[in-house]
């Protein structure tokens, strides 16, 4: 038995963003011997999941939930970019 669902999106009734809101953020264990840079659209839920130990492997493995840096930023593109910038080796 095959199912087929399908669905229609009115996007003229759908309201537009004028603003978008994401964030680079930087996390660290109580020894600060770890670091984990992480982005995400919504940071109160995403710290809470890291704290859960459901945020991801690393910051469960590391117990990497005690929140040093985050900025705000508009746009994916330029959250990307801090990331990714954040992510380098430390020396």
């Amino acid at each position: 038995m095959t199912v087929v669902m399908s669905f229609s999106v009115n996007l003229k009734s759908m309201p537009k963003r004028a603003h978008h809101n994401y964030s680079v953020y930087i996390l660290t264990n109580k020894k600060l011997g770890v670091l984990y840079t992480g982005m995400t659209g919504g940071l109160d839920d995403r710290l809470l999941r890291h704290r859960l130990g459901q945020g991801s492997k690393f910051t469960k493995k590391y117990n990497a939930s005690k929140l040093v840096y985050f900025e705000g930023v508009q746009y994916v593109y330029d959250a990307i970019t801090k990331l990714h910038i954040a992510s380098f080796n430390r020396f």
